[in-house]
């Protein structure tokens, strides 16, 4: 028989003096042990799939986001024809005024 070193020794003793309640931890560790081998592998499967569904989320809130960008870039350029097709206008009735004025 091989013979124990002095720090086994020391680690048996105080699992002999802790008793019922080493049993109990011993139980508990291997119980979770076998829990994480059962559901390990299902946990990771649905971790996948959580990270690609917030990868597609991430993508089409982007998305949303370029499209509200060319939206108010449209606008925008809208309201400046409006404006400059309304300054041309007020130029031509002007040149008009003073035609009319100068008969």
């Amino acid at each position: 028989m091989m013979a124990l070193s002095p720090t086994e020794i020391e680690l048996i003793k105080a699992a002999m003096n802790l008793g019922t309640l080493f049993v109990v931890f011993l139980a508990m560790l291997y119980l979770g042990y076998r829990l994480a081998l059962h559901a390990g592998p299902g946990f990771i499967k649905y971790a996948a799939a959580f990270i690609a569904a917030q990868e597609k989320q991430a993508a089409a809130i982007s998305e949303v986001k370029d499209a509200i960008r060319d939206y108010v870039t449209a606008d925008n350029n809208e309201h400046r024809e409006i404006l400059l097709g309304l300054q041309v206008l007020a130029k031509m009735m002007e040149e008009l005024k003073t035609a009319v004025e100068d008969k």
